[in-house]
């Protein structure tokens, strides 16, 4: 059977034949793209499943603290908001899971596609594993979440007044509001889901809870450091194949004698069974765009986001004699 292979501008029809040597190079260069835009894609659910936690948590502190009396039990607020608070703890947690997994699929695969790339990811979890409590805790509490209810034990609100300056009762003042929720350390203790090392080391921390938030936000952090590990090993070879798309796309416009809007790689068989690849570095070259997002997670463990108000050389007021406005 004869095999034929183009460049084809699926709009105009212009088709620019080349060798299977030349073919099987495209081929090759689209899919490597299409396994890192893949891995962008999973780590961008991951990131926002974590995004998804963290207003949640937010949106109850707001309503909690301008809607009621802060004197009554916080036990109440607990069970109103437990349900939900579970599944998006739960949609984290499986988030986390499917990148854990599938980061590693796709770098094995880019590995056989580009002999040049070195991805030792499998190492680098085992690194982050041994030196993260946080890490190790919420990788088991990802299993223990499969199986049962996730240890949600209490919730604790914190509300503080800071002043400008001292004398406190004559400077302007603004309030800082926090829920903050809870692991039962005895339901963490209990859980067969949890490698008894891990949960030795729990028990040793002598604490009723441990705080979801920083054990979410350490996790984070440190797979986001794993990802950027991914990003920079494959920078290089992510370059040199976008170039290599670009170079087709350039041929195939000069070819036609204009640029093409939807070039594709195809490979034509005698019994009339075509297979089309995308080929548009336009399309393609987004993933750069990509791999610049979530930048912010490197230091998430430490960041603080407020609805204050806070000062503004262009913006009224830059003060006031009751609210302390942040400069």
């Amino acid at each position: 059977m004869s095999l034929e292979y183009f460049i084809r501008d699926e709009l105009t029809g212009a088709a620019l034949e080349i060798s299977e040597t030349k073919y099987l190079k495209l081929k090759n260069a689209a899919t490597a793209i299409d396994l890192i835009q893949e891995v962008e894609d999973n780590f961008d659910l991951f990131a926002s499943a974590f995004i998804e936690l963290e207003e949640y948590q937010m949106s109850a502190t707001i309503r909690y603290y301008y809607s009621t009396d802060r004197s009554e039990d916080l036990d109440r607020l607990f069970e109103d908001i437990r349900p939900k608070l579970n599944l998006k703890l739960v949609g984290f947690l499986t988030a986390s899971r499917s990148y854990d997994e599938q980061i590693h699929q796709r770098a094995d695969a880019l590995i056989k596609i580009s002999s040049d790339l070195e991805i030792d990811l499998r190492k680098e979890f085992s690194k982050v594993y041994n030196e993260s409590f946080e890490y190790r805790v919420m990788y088991y509490l990802r299993n223990h979440a499969q199986h049962h209810r996730p240890p949600l034990g209490r919730l604790s609100f914190s509300h503080s007044n800071q002043w400008e300056s001292y004398p406190k009762s004559q400077s302007p003042v603004r309030s800082r509001i926090s829920i903050n929720p809870k692991l039962n350390i005895d339901d963490l203790l209990n859980s067969k889901k949890i490698k008894q090392t891990v949960r030795g080391e729990i028990e040793r921390l002598k604490a009723k809870h441990l705080d979801l938030k920083f054990f979410t936000r350490g996790f984070v952090q440190e797979i986001y450091k794993i990802h950027q590990t991914f990003r920079n090993s494959t920078e290089d070879e992510l370059l040199k194949l976008l170039d290599t798309i670009k170079g087709a796309n350039e041929d195939l416009a000069a070819f036609a004698g204009k640029a093409c809007d939807y070039p594709v790689l195809e490979k034509k068989g005698g019994n009339g069974n075509n297979e089309k690849t995308l080929l548009d570095y336009s399309h393609q070259a987004r993933v750069l765009d990509k791999r610049k997002l979530w930048a912010g997670l490197a230091w998430v463990q430490r960041g603080y986001i407020s609805s204050e108000i806070s000062f503004a050389a262009d913006t009224f007021p830059k003060s006031d004699e009751e609210v302390w406005i942040v400069k």
